[in-house]
């Protein structure tokens, strides 16, 4: 069972972990940086280029993941 102990202060806030420059931040600007090349550079990138949306939202998932979770 999954609790928030530790992660709600006594007014209800939810505390967050900020973003350690680690492998998950850099992975998720390295993807979206990916992302932004093909989009708006048009740069031809053979994984990402068919799916720039998905990987721009895989981006965004890994650094929400690493604000949510301490120690990624």
């Amino acid at each position: 069972m999954l609790t928030l102990e530790g992660w709600v202060r006594t007014d209800g806030a939810v505390l967050l972990a900020y973003p350690a420059i680690g492998a998950i931040f850099i992975l998720s600007v390295f993807l979206a940086l990916l992302a932004i090349l093909v989009r708006y550079a048009h740069v031809h990138i053979p994984v990402v280029s068919n799916y720039t949306f998905e990987t721009l939202l895989i981006a965004f998932l890994l650094l929400l993941a690493g604000n949510l979770f301490r120690g990624l």
